[in-house]
C-alpha cells in the first residue's frame, strides 16, 4: 500500500509524515471509522460553534462540551468562527462578547441571518451590553455570565437545545 496518499485524504488531524509517534495504520483506522460513523448515520451530533478569544477559557469549554457528547468547533475570534459558519451548519453558536476582528454580537447578527433557527448563547464578563435593548443581539439569545461552573454551561446548552 503507498501510505504516501495517507494525508492527502485528509486522515487525521496532523500529516503523518510529521507525526513520528503513529504508524499509517492509526491514521487507515480513524479514517475507517469515522466514514463508518457517518454511514451508519451517528455522525449527528448537537454541533456547537464556539467563539472565545482566551485560549484556556475556550480549551476548557471545548473539552467539557465535549464530553458531555457535542461536536464543538472551536475559534479564538468572531471572524474565523462566521467563515467557518458560512461553510457548514451548527446547532448552536456559543460566543464570547468582546473578542477581536468581529465581537460576538456581530457574529450572533450574521449567524442568525445565516440560519435564523440558530441558537444563540453568549459567555460573557459584560452581561448588561448583551441585554442592553439596542443591540443587534438576537432578542432570544441566552447569556450566561462569567464566571459560571461547567455543569452550569452544560444544563443551559441542553435546556436550551431541548426547546428547540
Amino acid at each position: 500500500m503507498n501510505w504516501s496518499l495517507l494525508p492527502t485524504l485528509q486522515i487525521g488531524k496532523k500529516d503523518f509524515d510529521e507525526d513520528e509517534e503513529y504508524s499509517p495504520h492509526i491514521y487507515l483506522y480513524e479514517f475507517i471509522w469515522q466514514n463508518l460513523i457517518r454511514i451508519c448515520g451517528l455522525d449527528d451530533m448537537t454541533k456547537i460553534l464556539l467563539a472565545e478569544d482566551d485560549n484556556d477559557m475556550r480549551r476548557f469549554l471545548e473539552r467539557a462540551l465535549d464530553k458531555a457528547g457535542y461536536d464543538v468547533v472551536a475559534y479564538d475570534n468572531g471572524a474565523g468562527a462566521y467563515d467557518r459558519l458560512r461553510e457548514e451548519p451548527f446547532t448552536l453558536l456559543l460566543t464570547d462578547i468582546v473578542m477581536p476582528e468581529m465581537d460576538g454580537i456581530e457574529l450572533a447578527r450574521r449567524a442568525t441571518e445565516i440560519d435564523p433557527d440558530m441558537k444563540v448563547m453568549f459567555i460573557t464578563g459584560f452581561a448588561a451590553v448583551a441585554l442592553n435593548p439596542d443591540s443587534d443581539a438576537p432578542k432570544d439569545a441566552k447569556i450566561l455570565s462569567k464566571p459560571f461552573h461547567l455543569r452550569d454551561l452544560v444544563n443551559e446548552v441542553e435546556k436550551m437545545l431541548a426547546a428547540a
